[in-house]
């Protein structure tokens, strides 16, 4: 009988045993409308929603099995066979720029300024975004590119990159370089001019970074009214868009900082 009165106690329970809470999750912090999450996008900071796209933008980086092989300022193929992306942190990704990549080019940079020829050499390339073919040509480019910061000691990469992009050995190479247009990888420099073709944007020819905050703000903003009137329209053509920036990027290397709000001073009456 004492085993069956032990079985007994087990399914009733002791009467000196601490009753634990319920086990049972509240419900999930989720279950939200869509008024809800669209009332905290209102009340969230402008800044905060800046370096939420920045993060967004290295996530979408991480998830596309890119390496950024970084080494003293220059970008370096390590071993043929990946194929890495560059991108700097004041780029703002709006599509996937990875379906405008020539799969011919051994790579492909950036513009401040696109004359309209992607193979010319006189562009202007801004080395803050690129895709690398990782190959022998490539490794053998980002070798001598490195390098060439004991050349040309001091000096910023792409200012490297410019001085030794029409040297012999580059050239012997057989390195295909092509320069992408700034319709689709666009900046400060020379902004895109469709907006329903805009791939990224490039907070470029900025100096200060709160210059560069207020303007990226800018741009967030009017990449929202493109989206706002293009949900409201049955079709895209002959709609483009438009920027309004740079605002106080332009003229900033004169300027590196804004101008102060003067403080303490009343509303004329």
């Amino acid at each position: 009988m004492e085993p069956e009165s032990r079985n007994n106690k087990d399914v009733v329970g002791d009467p000196n045993e601490k009753i634990q809470p319920s086990s049972l999750s509240p419900p999930s912090p989720h279950e939200f409308n869509l008024d809800h999450y669209q009332q905290m996008l209102k009340q969230t900071p402008k800044m905060v929603i800046i370096f939420a796209a920045i993060a967004l933008s290295c996530l979408v980086i991480y998830h596309s099995s890119i390496t950024l092989p970084f080494s003293g300022g220059y970008m370096r193929p390590q071993t043929a066979g990946s194929h890495p992306a560059n991108s700097d942190a004041d780029i703002m990704w709006f599509r996937d720029p990875f379906s405008q990549f020539d799969k011919d080019d051994d790579i492909q940079f950036s513009c401040d300024f696109f004359n309209g020829n992607p193979f010319d050499l006189r562009n202007l390339p801004n080395t803050g975004f690129s895709y690398v073919k990782s190959n022998e040509k490539t490794i053998q480019f980002y070798k001598f590119w490195y390098n060439s910061s004991m050349t040309y000691p001091g000096i910023h990469d792409q200012d490297a990159f410019n001085r030794i992009k029409s040297d012999p050995f580059i050239c012997n190479l057989g390195l295909r370089i092509r320069f992408i247009d700034t319709t689709y990888f666009g900046g400060f420099c020379q902004p895109s001019r469709d907006l329903n073709k805009v791939c990224t944007m490039h907070a470029n020819c900025c100096v200060g970074l709160e210059n560069k905050v207020h303007d990226i703000g800018i741009m967030l903003d009017d990449w929202r009214k493109y989206i706002k009137s293009v949900a409201n329209q049955t079709t895209t053509e002959g709609y483009r868009g438009s920027w309004t920036i740079p605002q106080l990027c332009r003229g900033s290397f004169d300027h590196p900082r804004p101008p102060k709000k003067n403080v303490g001073q009343g509303k004329k009456s």
